[in-house]
This record gives structure tokens, C-alpha cells and sequence, in this order.
């Protein structure tokens, strides 16, 4: 299975249809749905590398202008998916998307 991995986004509220839109047009992104009733949009992309799904994440993201700080990665590994909170997000990115020992390292450090 190719390296995946979802993003739950917070929206301005009104925009999560024109952001859902706006991530589909996006390379390697799977899925993009508005959270029913909610300001949020769900996506998941897909790419042959760590490397390369790291840049098409950053990619996706800056291509939404309507996005708030409201961020949580999931990288799936192994079929199964952990979270990533949003003030860890860059950080996992520019490693290529989190190890599962950097998420334990993480999630000590921030008290979980």
C-alpha cells in the first residue's frame, strides 16, 4: 500500500464546499468531503514515497485560503491511522510524515 494520509481541516465558516472543491483539483488527493453540520473538510491523499506525499500535503494545504488553524493530520500506517495534533503538523511534514515512535515521543511531551 502506498504511503496515505488524511487532514481534518478547519473552515471559515460557509467556505467548506469551495475548499472541498479546491482539494479535489489537487494531485494525488483521493477525497475531499464536507463534515456534515460542521466547519470542516476531510481529505486523504496518496503518493508513491513518504517524501513525495509530504510534499503534495503541503501542496493541498496552501491551496486553501479559507483553512483556520484547525489541523490534525492521520497518517495511516500499517492500516491502522494516528493523529497528529495541529502544532506538530509542520514539523511531521518536513520529516516526511510522523514515525509512530515520533508520536509517542510527541504526544509525552505534550502531556498525553
Amino acid at each position: 500500500m502506498s504511503p496515505r494520509v488524511y487532514v481534518l481541516l478547519d473552515v471559515t465558516a460557509g467556505k467548506s464546499g469551495h475548499v472541498a472543491r479546491t482539494l479535489r483539483r489537487q494531485p494525488s488527493v483521493l477525497l475531499a468531503d464536507e463534515i456534515e453540520d460542521s466547519h470542516q473538510v476531510i481529505m486523504a491523499l496518496e503518493a508513491p514515497s513518504r517524501q513525495r506525499l509530504a510534499k503534495l500535503t503541503i501542496q493541498a494545504l496552501s491551496s486553501v485560503e479559507s483553512m483556520t488553524d484547525g489541523i490534525q493530520l492521520l497518517p495511516a500506517k500499517n492500516g491502522r491511522i494516528a493523529m497528529v495534533p495541529a502544532r506538530f503538523l509542520h514539523q511531521h511534514i518536513a520529516n516526511g510524515i510522523a514515525s509512530e515512535e515520533s508520536l509517542k515521543a510527541n504526544k509525552q511531551r505534550a502531556g498525553g
